[in-house]
């Protein structure tokens, strides 16, 4: 008596289906083999045996959710300024905007304190301030050019994988190009003294 056992029934190298049969068992098309750990959908080569069949490609709407949700985390996850860590979530654009109006309608005084997000005050000049706004304000339209720019191309179909993405997101943020320093003072004649 033949032994009945998990027989993977293989047609086309794709497991269909996955059957109680005897080594004698025919099929009419296709073949069967030893299940072993065979799952329906898995791929079957005679000299390899099974290997799980690679993942669909994710959508380009799924490509675009993901590009979405990486600059939600991006744009609100923080940065630093000047060395010292600042908040950028929702509501701390908003102070740092509110802040900014207060310089500009000249109710901040020069100089007070601001919570960094070390949780440590430090004095801002107003220039500081306005400065402090401006960087944050370039970090977050930052993370959506990066957005924009990763859609166009899943749109474009460049970018097809969540991998692409994400390596995308994980690239350092720009940084503004220096500012050029002004032309150095001339020499002094000889023998004439500068003070």
């Amino acid at each position: 008596m033949s032994e009945v056992m998990a027989r993977a029934h293989v047609v086309g190298g794709i497991v269909v289906n996955i059957i109680m049969a005897g080594p004698d068992f025919m099929v009419g098309d296709g073949y069967l083999t030893d299940a072993d750990d065979a799952a329906i959908g898995d791929l079957h080569d005679a000299d390899t045996g099974f290997s799980r069949p690679p993942a669909p490609a994710p959508l380009p709407a799924e490509l675009i959710a993901l590009a979405a949700d990486l600059r939600w985390r991006a744009e609100v996850g923080g940065m630093e300024w000047r060395g010292w860590p600042v908040h950028t979530d929702r509501q701390s654009q908003t102070k740092v905007l509110a802040e900014h109006v207060a310089v500009t309608s000249g109710s901040r005084l020069d100089g007070e304190p601001w919570k960094f997000a070390d949780g440590l005050f430090r004095e801002l000049t107003n220039a500081d301030v306005q400065d402090l706004a401006l960087a944050v304000r370039e970090h977050v339209r930052a993370s959506f050019a990066i957005e924009a720019a990763v859609a166009a191309e899943i749109e474009a179909g460049v970018i097809v994988t969540r991998e692409a993405v994400e390596v995308a997101f994980a690239a350092p943020e720009p940084k503004p190009e220096p500012e050029e320093d002004p032309e150095p003072d001339p020499e002094p004649e000889p023998g004439i003294n500068p003070k």
